[in-house]
């Protein structure tokens, strides 16, 4: 059964996306674990760490990813920052 997303608020969302971000760096984690040591090492998000996830919708739902600096968050952005091991995320909406 699918949730009703037009009954929740947009912290609900946030949460659900934030819940989906972490769900596919955990699965990430968990395979460089499987490899040798320089193979995980080598593996670009681990290297890459932190991340910044940028989510963005206006018809359509988008997944971004960036190791840039980005500008603090102005008006009505959100970032909440996670992280799962030895790998860092801040997502922002």
């Amino acid at each position: 059964m699918n949730p009703d997303w037009s009954a929740a608020g947009p912290e609900a969302m946030r949460q659900a996306l934030a819940d989906y971000v972490m769900g596919v760096h955990r699965a990430y984690v968990s395979q460089a674990t499987l490899l040798a040591p320089g193979e995980s090492a080598a593996m670009p998000l681990l290297a890459a760490s932190p991340l910044t996830v940028v989510v963005a919708a206006a018809r359509d739902l988008h997944l971004i990813a960036t190791t840039d600096r980005l500008p603090a968050p102005t008006g009505q952005e959100v970032e909440l920052n996670d992280g799962h091991g030895g790998l860092s995320w801040t997502v922002r909406f």
